[in-house]
């Protein structure tokens, strides 16, 4: 798994509203939407959400939930949609979690 430092500063047509800083990443995981289960790629990760590329056209606010091996499953919901990529908003409970593993690659040094 590669880890980049958080993202800051990079410029956006919308408000930057993050509460969290993001870290570019590029994960193999599955999503499952529905009652389909399809291979993504996590390009990027927070606390709360993760930037992710999938062939599946999704809407807003339908709820998901992303396998990241070997971290476990995350459950969220759809926040934005563009082409071939959604934001996901990993659920409340999910925070505590997503940042051990975030805090646990920080440690690391860069590949």
């Amino acid at each position: 798994m590669e880890l980049e430092a958080p993202q800051q500063g990079t410029s956006q047509p919308w408000e930057d509203r993050r509460q969290h800083g993001r870290w570019r990443v590029r994960w193999w995981a599955q999503i499952e939407v529905g009652t389909d289960l399809l291979a993504c790629t996590v390009s990027d990760l927070s606390v709360s959400g993760a930037k992710i590329q999938t062939s599946r056209p999704t809407t807003v606010d339908e709820p998901v939930r992303i396998a990241l091996p070997p971290f476990g499953d995350f459950k969220g919901e759809v926040i934005w949609t563009r082409d071939d990529h959604i934001g996901v908003r990993f659920a409340d409970e999910e925070h505590p979690r997503v940042a051990k593993i975030v805090a646990s690659h920080l440690n690391r040094a860069p590949r």
